[in-house]
């Protein structure tokens, strides 16, 4: 997870494997010396398992969040804290 300098909030990044190297998705960059942890996820990309995992690790949605972005999505308009 990456703390957002801007934001003040915890994100996840997916990435793979690749050579014993993690690559993370959509040429996504972090700062040199940024620390990371990095967590294995459970069971292969696209079964259940691996969504459950995703579904149960930070960060949490909560009703209210779904609330606003719905809001914004029918608004045509981004959420304030995107």
């Amino acid at each position: 997870m990456l703390e957002s300098e801007e934001k003040g909030h915890l994100m996840s990044i997916l990435g793979r494997v690749q050579n014993g190297v993690v690559v993370l998705q959509n040429s996504t960059t972090l700062p040199n010396n940024t620390l990371v942890e990095v967590r294995p996820l459970e069971g292969n990309a696209g079964t259940a398992k691996t969504l459950i995992a995703v579904m149960e690790g930070e960060p949490h949605v909560t009703a209210d969040d779904i609330a606003a972005l719905n809001g914004a999505i029918a608004g045509g308009e981004r959420p304030a804290n995107c």
